[in-house]
């Protein structure tokens, strides 16, 4: 068989056609080819386009010196940029050619899907850092390993290699030097802890500690637990075998979307057939005794969180509460196979009102261990973080007829719930039919620390200002901020660091109070706020005013307390209109005196991707310049045309107002340092005869303070900032009349506000108004 058995024979004139036809294309193109002349002009023109777009953008945009030196400034930056830029990239390219290129293909290859990985990580960082700074960081910590670890490679190797002369095995083992010393710092870099330089000091207590039982402490009852659940509970034998009392699962379907066959393979049910599981602690005695209810947030769903509150449940069953952790770990994060189930708060909410019908049924039926042991008139519904929010998402369903998103779901609980507790909680992940959520006399507490790296702003600030009284009953809402504590260490299995992973070796933990410490925080305020609202013991109401009188109690840090009760009668709260002179209370006048600033604006959260804190407050601000017409600048409320009689002035009646530091709003606290020093502040009180009775703030209660933060190891990257808190000051009648015996408080004509101008400063000023002594 012939060998060219598949040739394929060309016509010899195809052939010299197609070589005429490519040399003509060839002296086409050298014929138009740019001379030496048109590129030179090319790159004169792209000179001149740099220099006219970067001097009129950059002195117009970005002010050095704010002159006419910007200008000369930036034509130097457009004049050398383009040069050092281009250099680099001849340079790069002359470099390519002589590197192997299956060195170029890994190291490229390798180094852009390392520094995108590490991008990615660390814009979960970008709410702290900004996601430009992120992303910067990103890179350089991406580019600087894959450089570590091929300096480190190609050192070793080739100091295993023969035939290397002497500077070649100098650069080899400096190589290898210069790589350990970045990875190992790399790696002691993230064993710190961080730092703590920046931390305010607590303010010394200006009151005596009350001389009360230690809320804390446990109390008289021994306490039992039990385990209540499904009875077939594949992850968890205490709600399968162990469970004592065994429930019947709740359809929760309507409440969630996004769980997938995969969550139910795991779990072993699906939406329909929710489990309603619980942790129970409770006294052992004759009841009946107050509910509480508990909800955890969201965690690693594998990591079951419920456990985490036996802390609580210890001391609040031995005082006589029935305590439960309930489960809701089915809602929380997993894999991604597993689905999404976020904007879930609703049904987190709903299920606490399915297991209060459980102890509905158990207290009324006989034979039950519950029966007649449950005070169904004083229930309590407590959650931490999403649970926090869930908790106050409970308490308003508990009060509507129908299921807000969908009307064909007929809620009819109807519980006594008296009141809500919110560790650390979220806001706005659900609202009822898009309305933020509003509970009406119900008693509120909150906690949130200043050094929360999941919720990083006072989130829950915003539900305790939609709380809110009718006067049919006394009711008393709080707010407690506390330096130094975190997200995580409310509940003991979920560790002292806020994100997961390589995250958590990047956040700054040093500030951070010893996990013990801040669930003795948690003890206190609970047990205490327990006390006052399911047993209307009042004697613990002051220790959510000032902190200080439970100085023997808490540990040692900076708490900023926020406080309101149904007998508060508000003169100004800036939330009317925007006339900067009306009150809220009708007939008063406000007016300013020699500030640099006096307006009322919204409020926004540091950091500011959490939004509006939905709150107007007025914004004050003196400079540091005395005027010679006014010793002080001043603020002053005129009342002579308000109908006082519905503030019920005497010298029990308290004044009340709340202040905070005009803190860092932008996150740069070093640019209003000098605003968070205010050195004189004083209260003054005129009655319509004129006289005057004068009080320090110092006298009344600590200064306000602009509490920094930082959370995460890079000072240079994340400047320390804080968020404006406000805290409440209330002070008698009768501490004026002490001062001036001739001070009238039933005559009250004018509230003034003076500021001592030895230095500049801004605080905001908000909540103003009269409340009961009692």
């Amino acid at each position: 068989m012939s060998e060219n058995r598949f040739h394929i024979s060309i016509d010899p004139r195809l052939a010299r056609l197609k070589e005429s036809w490519l040399a003509s294309l060839h002296e086409i193109w050298q014929q138009a080819w740019p001379g030496e002349s048109a590129w030179k002009g090319a790159a004169a023109g792209l000179w001149l386009a740099s220099l006219v777009l970067v001097t009129l953008l950059g002195s117009s945009g970005i002010p050095i010196v704010g002159n006419w030196l910007d200008v000369l400034f930036w034509l130097a930056i457009s004049l050398l940029g383009p040069a050092l830029l281009g250099f680099g990239m001849v340079g790069f390219l002359a470099l390519a050619q002589v590197i192997p290129r299956g060195f170029l293909w890994a190291g490229s290859g390798v180094t852009l899907i390392f520094t995108g990985a590490m991008i990615s990580l660390l814009m979960g960082l970008g709410v702290y850092l900004g996601r430009e700074r992120a992303a910067w960081l990103g890179a350089l910590l991406g580019v600087g390993v894959c450089a570590a670890a091929a300096l480190l490679g190609g050192a070793i190797n080739s100091l295993r290699s023969r035939g290397l002369n002497r500077l070649q095995q100098s650069l080899a083992f400096s190589s290898l030097v210069l790589a350990l010393a970045l990875l190992f710092g790399a790696l002691l870099w993230t064993a710190s802890p961080g730092q703590d330089g920046y931390l305010a000091a607590p303010a010394p207590a200006g009151s005596q500690p009350l001389q009360i039982e230690d809320p804390s402490l446990p109390g008289d009852w021994a306490v039992n637990t039990l385990y209540y659940g499904s009875g077939s509970d594949r992850r968890r034998p205490e709600y399968a075998s162990g469970a004592s009392l065994v429930t019947s699962p709740v359809d929760g379907s309507a409440f969630v979307s996004g769980w997938k066959e995969a969550r139910s393979r795991y779990w072993g049910f699906d939406s329909r057939h929710m489990p309603l599981n619980g942790r129970v602690w409770y006294p052992e005695g004759d009841g009946p005794f107050p509910l509480v209810v508990m909800a955890h947030g969201n965690h690693d769903m594998m990591e079951f969180s419920d456990p985490g509150y036996a802390y609580l449940g210890e001391l609040l069953a031995s005082r006589g509460f029935i305590f439960v952790s309930i489960d809701e770990n089915f809602f929380n994060d997993g894999p991604a196979w597993h689905g999404d189930l976020s904007k879930e708060n609703d049904g987190r909410g709903w299920l606490m009102l399915q297991h209060l019908r459980l102890w509905r049924q158990w207290n009324e039926t006989e034979g039950n261990p519950f029966y007649g042991q449950v005070d169904m008139e004083n229930i309590a519904l407590a959650g931490h973080s999403r649970g926090g929010e869930a908790a106050a998402i409970a308490a308003a369903f508990n009060r509507l007829p129908r299921y807000p998103e969908n009307a064909s779901i007929v809620f009819d609980f109807g519980f006594a719930i008296q009141a809500v507790i919110s560790l650390a909680p979220i806001d706005g992940q659900y609202y009822p039919a898009g309305q933020p959520t509003a509970l009406e006399d119900i008693d509120y507490l909150v906690l949130q620390g200043s050094h929360d790296s999941d919720v990083s702003a006072f989130a829950g600030i915003r539900q305790w200002q939609r709380v809110s009284f009718s006067g049919e009953s006394y009711r008393f809402k709080a707010a407690i901020y506390i330096d130094r504590l975190n997200h995580s260490q409310f509940n003991t299995g979920w560790g002292a660091a806020d994100r997961r992973e390589p995250l958590s070796w990047m956040l700054n933990v040093k500030p951070l109070l010893p996990a013990g410490e801040q669930q003795q925080i948690a003890r206190v305020y609970l047990s205490a706020f327990l006390e006052a609202a399911l047993r209307n013991r009042s004697e613990y109401l002051p220790v959510f005013l000032d902190p200080h009188l439970a100085a023997g109690w808490l540990p040692e840090t900076v708490y900023l307390a926020r406080f309101e009760d149904s007998t508060f009668i508000a003169v100004s709260d800036f939330q009317e209109d925007a006339d900067l002179t009306t009150t809220t209370l009708p007939g008063g006048v406000q007016l300013g005196e020699d500030l640099q600033i006096w307006r009322e604006k919204e409020l926004r959260f540091t950091p500011e991707i959490f939004g509006s804190v939905e709150n107007n407050v007025l914004d004050l601000g003196w400079t540091g310049v005395a005027s010679p017409s006014l010793e002080m600048a001043a603020y002053s409320i005129d009342l002579s045309e308000a109908p006082l009689e519905r503030l019920q002035l005497d010298e029990e009646r308290r004044l009340a107002f709340s202040l905070a530091a005009a803190g860092s709003e932008d996150g740069q606290i070093e640019e209003t340092e000098a605003k968070n020093q205010i050195l004189s502040l004083y209260v003054e009180l005129v009655d319509a005869d004129g006289d005057a009775a004068r009080l320090g703030l110092d006298e009344i209660g600590p200064q306000p303070q602009a509490l920094r933060r930082q959370f995460t190891q890079w000072a240079w990257f994340e400047r320390p900032s804080a968020e404006p808190v406000f805290q409440t000051y209330t002070v008698a009648l009768g501490a004026f009349k002490a001062v001036n015996p001739r001070f009238d408080s039933a005559g009250l004509d004018v509230i003034r506000f003076l500021f001592a101008r030895t230095s500049p400063g801004e605080l905001f000023l908000d909540d103003l108004g009269f409340m009961s002594g009692n």
